[in-house]
């Protein structure tokens, strides 16, 4: 079974999903929960992937609130409730 997993947009970057604070995603790594999400979201993706699919260097991205610079970046496996927090460094 695919996880279904929940991801936090912050304020900054909920006018491209329109309004929304909170999207689902699926997918047995962040990478691909968070592809799964830019399906619907194409522009929301590019705002935290960088043109070469990596995570820009303005984009934190937290599993569980640990961040994934330390839990396997896009790598990181993910489990049926999780929670993945995007925080924008400006927003900080």
């Amino acid at each position: 079974m695919t996880p279904v997993i929940d991801i936090e947009i912050p304020d900054r970057l909920q006018r491209l999903c329109a309004g929304a604070a909170i999207l689902r995603g699926e997918g047995e790594t962040l990478e691909a929960a968070l592809r799964h999400m830019g399906r619907r979201h194409q522009i929301l993706l590019q705002r935290v992937l960088d043109d070469s699919g990596g995570l820009r260097r303005d984009i934190e991205l937290f599993v569980n609130n640990q961040s994934v610079r330390r839990t396997g970046g896009l790598s990181t496996p993910l489990s049926p409730g999780d929670i993945v927090a995007i925080v924008s460094r400006h927003e900080r």
